[in-house]
């Protein structure tokens, strides 16, 4: 599944995740812009996992990015959440915390929740994200066999 979202100021956001046959179900953060493969989830550091039957999590591991022009910044960010499925809803809340490499403290902005319901192989989702006091103008939610 590949959700993203956009906002008046023409910035998105979004997430991909992928629930392989064991019951593990795994986020991706972010809008690459591409139909996203299991390797696309599951083959980067900066993924977010639940255990089968795992409904919350409290702290996900510390992923580092670099920003900045020449990569000179690198930022730590970790998620806490839940994520849960009732028949045809996935029902999740996440907050990302971050720090710069080097800094003592975390700052985390305020949780997103979202709401997907699946329809066969459509989608339908509901966001309340409160990070930016942008209006939120347009969601896409794809729902696709996995790859």
């Amino acid at each position: 599944m590949h959700v993203v979202y956009k906002w008046d100021s023409k910035a998105s956001w979004g997430f991909m995740v992928y629930t392989d046959r064991g019951g593990q179900r795994c986020f991706r953060f972010g809008n690459p812009g591409f139909k996203p493969t299991i390797g696309d989830i599951l083959g980067v550091n900066h993924k977010v996992c639940f255990a089968p039957g795992q409904t919350t999590l409290e702290r996900s591991p510390t992923s580092t990015s670099v920003a900045g022009q020449k990569g000179e910044t690198t930022i730590e960010t970790y998620y806490s959440g839940s994520a849960q499925q009732t028949a045809d809803t996935l029902d999740m809340t996440f907050q990302s915390c971050t720090r710069l490499q080097g800094q003592q403290d975390f700052r985390c902005v305020k949780p997103v929740h979202y709401a997907v319901r699946l329809q066969g192989e459509r989608c339908e989702v509901d966001v309340q994200d409160d990070r930016s006091t942008w209006k939120l103008v347009e969601r896409t939610c794809d729902y696709y066999p996995a790859r």
